[in-house]
């Protein structure tokens, strides 16, 4: 993968990108997202758990026709910028993307929304607990 991106204040995205962008956001790049959430889920736990920083991070990706991230930009922010920033460390960390394919066949670049929540485990009750009823 190329250097790290850095994480910028994002421009606010054109509906028509957002939309086509969903419409084509299916099985094999909805598993690289998990990966790279799944990453950015062990630098917090090796990094920034310790601060007590919990929310959610969107970053913007924009993945190129060969599925390198071409770009990574805070879309909303967390609130904590070592979260906000962590996000796009993970993409940067992660394997490319699965190459978007218009209906034609064409490889195309495409803009996505990527969601990362940050949660410290230790607030969840334990398994079991309120969950069962009367």
């Amino acid at each position: 993968m190329a250097a790290p991106v850095t994480p910028v204040l994002a421009q606010q995205a054109e509906d028509s990108t957002l939309n086509s962008a969903d419409a084509g956001w299916r099985d094999a790049p909805r598993r690289w997202s998990l990966r790279v959430a799944s990453r950015a889920q062990q630098i917090y736990q090796l990094e920034v758990v310790r601060l007590g920083f919990e929310g959610r991070v969107e970053a913007m990706v924009r993945i190129g026709v060969d599925g390198t991230v071409r770009d990574c930009a805070v879309h909303r922010s967390s609130g904590a910028a070592e979260l906000d920033a962590l996000v796009c460390r993970a993409i940067a960390q992660s394997p490319p993307a699965p190459v978007n394919m218009d209906a034609g066949g064409q490889a195309q670049e495409v803009a996505v929304v990527l969601r990362v929540e940050f949660v410290m485990v230790d607030d969840l009750p334990p398994a079991g607990e309120g969950s069962e009823t009367d």
